[in-house]
């Protein structure tokens, strides 16, 4: 195909071959840049990847860890003075484990219920109390009773 562009130009090859003019410009391309061994796949995986310097992870994951992870992902930025976003900080803590997961209510309401079958019958008793001295009703019985 390559040769061909050289021999009758883009367009034409690309009806011939039944391809887009897109592809075989690309193609071309390619093979003037690299030879041969642009002729081959690439692959499609972006050539800079999300991977920070390591020396910048680190000092993330030292920063929440010396912090007890009491300190936000806006705070590290802040603190630190990273180029990067907030987003990009919290994927690191998820992936250093230092991110707990929440929990849902339903969890929260089984391991309540776990905790209380382990209780013997009457080792926790709860009573409201409730005085009545704020409602008209009741007002007088409350006086003559705490006479």
């Amino acid at each position: 195909m390559v040769q061909r562009v050289k021999e009758i130009g883009i367009k034409p090859t690309a009806r011939e071959y039944m391809a887009s003019v897109v592809t075989v410009r690309k193609w071309h391309r390619r093979y003037l840049s690299k030879g041969l061994d642009g002729l081959l796949d690439e692959s499609k995986r972006p050539k800079q990847p999300r991977k920070l310097p390591k020396a910048d992870e680190e000092r993330i994951v030292e920063l929440r860890k010396r912090r007890k992870n009491r300190i936000s992902c806006w705070a590290i930025k802040a603190s630190l003075k990273l180029p990067y976003s907030t987003c990009t900080i919290y994927r690191v803590l998820k992936d250093h484990g230092l991110i707990g997961k929440r929990k849902r209510k339903y969890q929260k309401k089984r391991d309540l219920r776990a905790i209380k079958a382990k209780l013997r019958p009457f080792e926790k008793i709860q009573v409201d109390v409730k005085y009545l001295d704020d409602i008209p009703q009741y007002f007088k019985y409350y006086i003559k009773l705490n006479n």
